[in-house]
């Protein structure tokens, strides 16, 4: 706390859980020098991981999908750190991942005009998706717009639980 790398609320997480999970999570958040949002992340998964598999944090880490992010030379810091978290929240919602990827496959098949975006809700919470459209000038948004009334798989974007 007194360096400024551990935030309050992570501190504040971390004192919630036994000694030996305390003492693993803030070596990770040491180790991949996560930012304070990163950070609640990482302890968040990890406790919620480890209460649903029954296993501890230590054992969590020293799966070979982690060690391998952990050890990989090629990557930096930050990018470690991502691949950590990507991981642990795979992980913790499978579900999730699962539909983002199928939406994520859906709207890359569609081949968009460049510039051009289709996101989903979080969680698919929301019925309701978002177009999201870069443009210069009148000009060239109705040539996007012109574009993309013509792609017929604009009809399957929706649920990715829905049959593609």
């Amino acid at each position: 706390l007194a360096a400024q790398t551990l935030s309050l609320r992570a501190a504040k997480a971390l004192l919630a859980t036994d000694a030996h999970t305390r003492l693993v999570l803030l070596e990770r958040i040491s180790n991949l020098r996560l930012n304070f949002n990163q950070q609640l992340q990482l302890i968040d998964y990890a406790v919620d991981i480890c209460t649903i598999e029954n296993t501890r944090a230590a054992a969590l880490f020293e799966e070979d999908r982690f060690a391998s992010i952990l050890e990989d030379p090629k990557a930096n810091l930050p990018q470690k750190g991502k691949r950590v978290l990507e991981l642990l929240r795979a992980r913790r919602h499978p579900s999730l991942t699962g539909a983002e990827h199928i939406f994520q496959t859906r709207v890359a098949r569609l081949r968009l005009p460049q510039g051009v975006a289709i996101k989903h809700p979080p969680f698919f919470e929301d019925p309701c998706y978002r177009l999201e459209i870069a443009f210069r000038n009148g000009r060239a948004l109705m040539e996007k717009l012109k574009a993309l009334y013509e792609l017929e798989g604009l009809l399957k974007i929706g649920d990715p639980w829905a049959e593609d």
